[in-house]
C-alpha cells in the first residue's frame, strides 16, 4: 500500500520557504560507499591503470536490441482492485548488492508487480558489472548499465596505509582493461548507459585520487559519446566539476543521480539539457522535494539507488518503491500521479531511447 505523507496545511508554505533557503547550503547526502557490499573476486585484483586512456576502436553506434519484451503502460488492477500504472521507471538501482543476495530476481519481480516497466541496474566495477549483465538476461524488466564507481576508479593510486575511512580501500583491478570491456559491451549493444561513474570528493580528497577519478571519467565519457549512450553520474561534493567536464567534452546525454548540490547549479545543469533522477526517498527527504520544486518537469527522472535512499528510514530500498517517489513528485508539482508518471516516462524515452 502506498504510504502518504501528510503535513498541516497552515505550515506548508512556511516549511517550504525555510527549506528552500537551507537547500542551497546542502552539498551532499549521507550515502554509503556502495562498493563495500559487492562480493569481489581475486581474479580482478592485479593490474594497474595507465596514465592516459588506451586507444579504443571507434565502431558504429549501436542500439540495444532484443533485450526485453515491450511492456504496455496501461493500468491493471492489483490484488485490492486498485489500478496500477505500468509506465514507472527506475533509472538507477543496485540489485547486485549483499542486501539482495539470493533475492535479486524476486526484487525485480516485485518491481514488475508495482508497475515498473524498466529498471536500469547499475554496475560499479568488474565483478558487479558482469553480475548486472547476468541478472538482466534473466529478468525482462531489468536492463543494464555498467561503469566504474569513482572510489574504484582510483583503486590503483589509493595508498592503503594512509586510508582513514571506516571501510576497506577498494580492491585493485586493471581499470583501463575494464574501460575497454565497457566499450566492447557498448559495441555489442548490451548496455543502455555507462554508469555508475563520476566523481567523489567526499571520501577521496587527495590530488592523485582526484586526478585519477577525472581521467577515468573522461575515458568513460569518450565511450559513451562514441556509442551515443547516456552517462549515469555520481557527483558527491563534485557537482560543479562534473558539470564542467560534461561541458568541456560536449556531452549531450547525462543523468545526475541523487544530486546533492546547490539549487542554482541544478538549474544551470537542467538548462544545459541534462537530467536529474530523484530517489523514492523524496517522500520523506525535504532536500529532494526542494530539488523537484526548482527543476522543470521535463528534466526529472525517477530512481531508487536501491538499497539506499528509500522512503522508509532505516529500511532497505528497492525498485518497487518508485510509485511512492512519483506520488511525492506529483504532490510537490501540484499535478496528478498519472501526469507525473507519463512525463517521467517520456523523459526516460528521450534520454535512453526506450
Amino acid at each position: 500500500m502506498i504510504k502518504t505523507t501528510t503535513r498541516p496545511t497552515n505550515f506548508i508554505i512556511l516549511f517550504y520557504m525555510i527549506n528552500n533557503i537551507l537547500f542551497d547550503k546542502l552539498t551532499s547526502f549521507n550515502f554509503s560507499p556502495k562498493r563495500l557490499y559487492i562480493n569481489y573476486s581475486p581474479v580482478y585484483k592485479s593490474g594497474s591503470s595507465n596514465k592516459a586512456c588506451k586507444s579504443l576502436a571507434r565502431p558504429e553506434n549501436l542500439q540495444l536490441k532484443n533485450m526485453m519484451a515491450t511492456s504496455g503502460n496501461k493500468g491493471t488492477a492489483d490484488d485490492h482492485g486498485s489500478e496500477v500504472l505500468r509506465n514507472y521507471v527506475d533509472v538507477h538501482c543496485h540489485l547486485i548488492h549483499s542486501s539482495f543476495a539470493g533475492e535479486e530476481d524476486a526484487a525485480a519481480r516485485r518491481a514488475a508487480d508495482k508497475g515498473l516497466e524498466y529498471c536500469i541496474v547499475n554496475g560499479l566495477e568488474p565483478v558487479s558489472n558482469r553480475q548486472v549483465l547476468e541478472l538482466c538476461e534473466r529478468q525482462p524488466n531489468c536492463i543494464p548499465a555498467v561503469g566504474i564507481y569513482p572510489i574504484d576508479a582510483a583503486c590503483n593510486v589509493i595508498q592503503p596505509e594512509v586510508w582513514e575511512h571506516d571501510f576497506p580501500p577498494p580492491e585493485k583491478f586493471d581499470v583501463d582493461a575494464e574501460i575497454a570491456w565497457i566499450d566492447q559491451m557498448a559495441t555489442e549493444g548490451k548496455i543502455v548507459a555507462v554508469g555508475e561513474c563520476g566523481l567523489d570528493r567526499h571520501y577521496l580528497t587527495d590530488q592523485p585520487s582526484l586526478d585519477e577519478q577525472e581521467r577515468v571519467l573522461v575515458c568513460l565519457i569518450d565511450v559513451a559519446k562514441r556509442h551515443n549512450l547516456p552517462l549515469i553520474l555520481h557527483t558527491r561534493k563534485a557537482e560543479e566539476r562534473t558539470f564542467q567536464l560534461l561541458q568541456e567534452h560536449e556531452v549531450i546525454k547525462a543523468d545526475f543521480h541523487c544530486y546533492g548540490g546547490k539549487a542554482k547549479l541544478a538549474k544551470r545543469i537542467a538548462e544545459a539539457g541534462y537530467y536529474f533522477s530523484i530517489p523514492s526517498g523524496v517522500e520523506r527527504m525535504d532536500a529532494f522535494r526542494n530539488l523537484v520544486k526548482v527543476l522543470p518537469l521535463d528534466k526529472i527522472l525517477t530512481e531508487t539507488d536501491s538499497p539506499y535512499m528509500g522512503p522508509d528510514k532505516g529500511q532497505r530500498n528497492e525498485p518497487a518503491t518508485v510509485p511512492r517517489g512519483v506520488a511525492a513528485i506529483a504532490e510537490v508539482k501540484g499535478i496528478s500521479v498519472e501526469h507525473a508518471a507519463t512525463s517521467i516516462r517520456d523523459n526516460f524515452r528521450s534520454l535512453f531511447g526506450l
